[in-house]
């Protein structure tokens, strides 16, 4: 069996340990404390004194992160890059301290070497030691609508996320970041350099993964293990790969093209505010989590967990209870479903983006690349479910044809320069790129699955992954089964 080099893995095996997460939390002074997420990176949600000195708290998102792939002037461009957002009226998490924080742990003896100091040559050289990085960012406005798909045939839902993205994108059209264009009054990141590209990002899945890919797969021959390599799902796979990435490769490089972007913006890295707390106008309740309706409602205290799921008080009653108002008649799709007339009502229109928005968060993949690859990511989850027969909720509540179609339909409304861009300059259908980058983008899931499995069972690491990623394997795994037993065509529309 290989040995294991970690520093040869394009992702860390070990948790952020406790004493780690607890070191922060002491250094910012947070209350309320509550950990979402233990992986790779640990984030936390807490309450910090409100910089006005007023005693009024305000929640914010705690992350730590190992400074394995991540670097400190990485992280700086980021907080950076949320400010220009904030200033240019996105509505985003931004940074809400000043200074990063660095804790320094020794593995070996699992304790603190050293507080907001950077590590010596003899630490790092004897590799027992990691730096770990804090940063504070303001927690996301609104509701959480990852959990439950009902978004996927909600007007002003659609309506609102294409307009923030497309508002997005139009402000880092306006940044100093694309080659060869200079905007004056932009914005460029501080530490040049720090930010990846495109094809960079994940720890340069995209620029080595086929070399990744080759240097695992030798090692599981050598293990004697050949059996799990599918050669003729690799074979197919690398054919498909390098056809599409020539073709991204020779993309045209413009302001209305390629500039910063977001990197991953999909529905588990945003929160929706809806236009008013009257949230059966704004949403189909009967999906929605019930703590946060009796949150906005101010009628319960969200931190009680009504079990929503609880199938003896469905969640209909629970709504009538707290609201006073009965929502048997929701969830069904919206009226327009079968409506395929374009012509929109404007004063309507208005009316959604400038009372709803999307508070955009989890900046960590931000990158230098094309705004299409973004927007390919806001469709890809809902078509690789539905594709892969892995429903979040019943497939009543899930359609993912009426989403995408809308909402490329609303963001290409609301981004006429990068439509114009396409069909006038390039003389490229809009809707041919697109399908282009969905197309990149499904090519994207399939080498990290492929990747991921590979190195898994190259070095025999089952369970140190699952205890890092609980169910990440199992899923990735399905993806795998998915593009084997079919011919793996994915289509955006």
């Amino acid at each position: 069996m290989a040995n294991l080099d970690e520093s040869e893995l394009f992702f860390p095996l070990d948790l952020v340990p406790e004493l780690v997460v607890d070191e922060f939390v002491k250094l910012y002074q947070l209350k309320n404390v509550v950990v979402l997420k233990r992986s790779q990176n640990t984030t936390i949600k807490g309450e910090i004194n409100s910089s006005k000195d007023d005693g009024v708290m305000k929640k914010v998102i705690l992350r730590v992160s190992p400074l394995i792939h991540q670097s400190r002037e990485r992280i700086e461009n980021e907080v950076s890059f949320l400010n220009y957002l904030k200033k240019n009226g996105v509505h985003c998490c931004h940074g809400v301290h000043p200074n990063l924080k660095q804790v320094l742990y020794c593995k070996e003896e699992k304790k603190l070497v050293g507080i907001d100091r950077e590590i010596t040559e003899e630490e790092e050289e004897d590799g027992k030691t990691v730096t770990y990085i804090s940063s504070l960012f303001k927690f996301g406005d609104g509701i959480m609508v990852d959990k439950d798909f009902y978004w996927t045939c909600n007007d002003e839902f659609i309506k609102t996320l294409a307009y923030s993205f497309a508002k997005f994108h139009k402000v880092c059209f306006n940044a100093n970041e694309t080659p060869g264009v200079e905007n004056e009054g932009g914005f460029r990141f501080p530490n040049e350099g720090a930010t990846p590209t495109w094809n960079e990002i994940h720890h340069g899945l995209l620029e080595r993964g086929l070399e990744l890919l080759d240097k695992y797969n030798a090692i599981i021959i050598k293990n004697g293990d050949e059996d799990l390599i599918d050669v003729e799902s690799d074979l197919r796979f690398k054919k498909e790969y390098n056809e599409v990435k020539t073709w991204v490769d020779s993309h045209d490089i413009s302001k209305f093209t390629f500039g910063i972007n977001h990197g991953d913006c999909k529905q588990d890295n945003f929160s929706y505010k809806p236009q008013s707390l009257d949230l059966i106008s704004a949403f189909k309740l009967k999906s929605l989590d019930v703590n946060v309706l009796a949150h906005l409602t101010n009628k319960v205290n969200p931190d009680e967990n009504i079990n929503v799921f609880n199938p003896s008080q469905p969640k209909a009653e629970l709504i009538k209870i707290i609201t006073g108002k009965d929502v048997s008649i929701f969830g069904q799709l919206s009226n327009n479903n079968n409506n395929d007339n374009d012509d929109e009502d404007d004063e309507e229109d208005e009316f959604i983006i400038n009372n709803s928005y999307i508070d955009f968060f989890d900046f960590d993949q931000t990158q230098i690349g094309f705004y299409l690859f973004d927007v390919a990511q806001c469709c890809f989850g809902v078509r690789l479910l539905e594709e892969i027969n892995l429903f979040p909720i019943s497939k009543e509540a899930f359609h993912p044809d009426y989403f995408v179609k809308n909402f490329l339909k609303y963001y290409f409304k609301y981004n006429p320069e990068l439509v114009d861009y396409y069909e006038n300059t390039l003389n490229l259908s809009v809707y041919d790129a697109m399908e282009k980058f969905f197309h990149f983008r499904k090519l994207f899931y399939i080498m990290y699955s492929k990747v991921t499995i590979a190195q898994i069972n190259a070095y025999s690491i089952h369970e140190q992954t699952d205890k890092t990623n609980p169910g990440i394997r199992h899923f990735l795994q399905r993806i795998l089964d998915w593009y084997s037993s079919t011919d793996g065509v994915l289509t955006l529309l």
